[in-house]
């Protein structure tokens, strides 16, 4: 079970080891559980002052952990050691998505040493193909991502298209996309 006794017992270890130290696997979960019960505990000013540090320590300790999770994960992929040792299970989601990114960035710089470049295409979360409710086998369409926003609009065929928000990925008839296009609004892919 944490306290804030234990917490600033973790908090001293991160601070004074360059390694990520030996916690609990529950540390996440049982951090949040004692915040809720500072939470839902009493109101007097000790208690919130008491939960003001709480938060404070524990925002501490996961950022210190945070760095040391990015330096293993790059210190992983340039040696093929692996090791998540002393990760907690929320720990070990984070150095596998960094694992994942960063030997995509290495086979990149890998590329460009070899002379060869091929830009990275980023794909955004919030990017999404935005479906219409045409028949694609009727028309001719393309798929472009929108560079400035597009709101809501009739265009010529009698259909609604619309609102696109900057940096979606759309299907739209090639003869409305081309329009758009030449006004600068997207761009054909």
């Amino acid at each position: 079970m944490i306290d804030f006794d234990s917490m600033r017992s973790s908090q001293r270890k991160e601070r004074n080891t360059v390694s990520i130290t030996n916690i609990s696997e529950d540390f996440y979960k049982d951090t949040a559980s004692y915040i809720s019960s500072l939470i839902n505990g009493s109101k007097d000013l000790e208690k919130i002052r008491l939960l003001e540090n709480t938060v404070k320590v524990a925002r501490d300790i996961s950022y210190r952990r945070m760095q040391k999770i990015v330096a293993r994960a790059i210190k992983a992929v340039k040696t093929g050691d692996y090791s998540d040792k002393y990760l907690t299970q929320e720990e070990k989601v984070l150095y596998d998505k960094l694992i994942d990114l960063l030997k995509e960035y290495t086979s990149f710089v890998d590329k460009v040493l070899a002379g060869e470049y091929k830009p990275v295409v980023e794909v955004k979360p919030e990017e999404k193909v935005k479906e219409m409710l045409i028949n694609e086998d009727e028309q001719n369409i393309v798929l472009a991502r929108v560079i400035k926003p597009i709101p809501r609009f009739v265009a010529p065929d009698g259909n609604e298209y619309g609102p696109y928000l900057q940096d979606d990925v759309i299907k739209l008839p090639s003869s409305i996309a081309e329009v758009l296009n030449a006004q600068g609004l997207l761009e054909l892919l």
